[in-house]
């Protein structure tokens, strides 16, 4: 098949060339000075809040170690739109980290473990830990 622009329409050979050149260029950003390579990692919540005052302790408490761990809250949506499937709720928290290593190292960290139950007994919902480029190679 032909890659290529088809009628103002990209073909099937040239999205994935496209998609190719964007993962190349993703990984050669991410390599560091010493040839290792580092992907950023994302905390990614989404669930339903049933209990918001035991909630609103949890989050006025988990802030800090998130920015005491490196991280930073790129998304917080109590009202993320579903587009497919069906997810737990409509709440949605993405913490970004430099590293899996420091996701994890905020993770269970003292500071969050001592917290983190709040959440869990306030809502119901699932969390995962992403790479921001894993194929998987």
């Amino acid at each position: 098949m032909a890659g290529g622009c088809v009628g103002g329409r990209l073909t099937a050979r040239s999205e994935v060339e496209a998609g190719s050149k964007r993962r190349i260029s993703m990984l050669d950003s991410a390599v560091q000075p010493n040839g290792d390579i580092q992907m950023a990692a994302y905390f990614i919540a989404q669930y339903v809040v049933n209990d918001v005052a035991l909630y609103g302790e949890y989050a006025a408490a988990a802030g800090p170690t998130v920015a005491a761990h490196g991280g930073e809250v790129v998304v917080f949506d109590v009202a993320a739109e579903t587009i497919e499937g069906s997810p737990p709720g409509p709440q949605t928290v993405i913490i970004k980290f430099e590293s899996t290593e420091q996701a994890k190292g905020w993770y269970n960290s003292s500071e969050y473990q001592d917290i983190v139950n709040k959440r869990l007994a306030a809502s119901n919902g699932f969390s995962v830990l992403s790479q921001s480029m894993n194929t998987g190679d």
